[in-house]
């Protein structure tokens, strides 16, 4: 009789709950992957209608600005998905960031200097590197087949070598051109909080091989000039403004997949 009872159990199906456990189990999946995107430009950074420029010839009023320009960068990501519905991601990024300076007379019949500083400033551009660290959640809507959409949203931290509030220029001196500053710099690296919101989709390449494009709504801080300084060549008042920069990424990853009869 127990015999019986033994044989029975071994021999009947696993509970549902077992099996969906199993599944949901063999589903996990693993992505490694390296990317490079673009970034568009994020618009102004600051600008500064009526800054004095004095020199011994007199004082001039120049009216300058910088603008955020696009650039590339490169991505280090990684993923993991316990569900075909929801999955963690954790990436760094590290790209050059760009920015492009105009100058305008605001003084009738500039000096020589004030020509030179401004003409130096005009379309002339300033870079500097930075790096991202993010953790956050992507969400899949749990399709069967060569290609995934999903959406995704992470956070973390910026930090850049040059906090972009420094300005400077070249100047005639007899027959050689001389660094002119315009805004000194001493505030070093900075450090800003980082958001990113994307949505995309995955396709497969090949067996552990699969493409991934994203379309990025980016939002960080940067330094902002807040008024014009006495002179030229001081430290200015700096504070900081949120700016949103559309991206576009392609990656390529490689897929661990853990089904049944198969590990990482």
């Amino acid at each position: 009789m127990h015999r019986a009872v033994l044989l029975l159990l071994l021999g009947s199906p696993l509970p549902a709950t077992t099996l969906h456990a199993q599944r949901a189990h063999d589903e996990a999946r693993l992505t490694i992957g390296v990317g490079v995107l673009y970034s568009g430009g994020g618009g102004s950074l600051w600008r500064v209608g009526r800054q004095p420029v004095l020199d011994a010839a007199g004082t001039d009023t120049l009216g300058i600005s910088r603008a955020l320009s696009g650039g590339l960068g490169l991505s280090f990501s990684g993923a993991y998905y316990p569900s075909s519905y929801y999955g963690f991601t954790g990436e760094l990024l590290v790209a050059r960031v760009t920015a492009s300076d105009d100058c305008y007379h605001v003084s009738p019949g500039p000096t020589n200097y004030a020509a030179d500083l401004c003409g130096s400033l005009s379309n002339g551009e300033v870079r500097t590197s930075s790096a991202a660290l993010t953790a956050g959640i992507a969400l899949r809507p749990g399709l069967r087949g060569p290609v995934q959409p999903f959406a995704r949203a992470a956070g973390g931290f910026m930090v850049m070598q040059e906090s972009f509030a420094g300005m400077g220029g070249l100047v005639r001196r007899g027959s050689e051109y001389a660094a002119a500053s315009v805004y000194r710099d001493e505030g070093g690296t900075f450090t800003s909080p980082y958001l990113t919101f994307g949505v995309g989709f995955s396709a497969d390449l090949a067996p552990g091989w699969q493409s991934r494009v994203e379309v990025r709504d980016v939002w960080f801080q940067l330094p902002e000039i807040s008024g014009p300084t006495s002179r030229q060549g001081v430290e200015p008042r700096v504070g900081t403004r949120g700016h949103h920069r559309l991206t576009f990424m392609v990656s390529v990853d490689v897929l661990l997949e853990r089904k049944r009869g198969r590990r990482y």
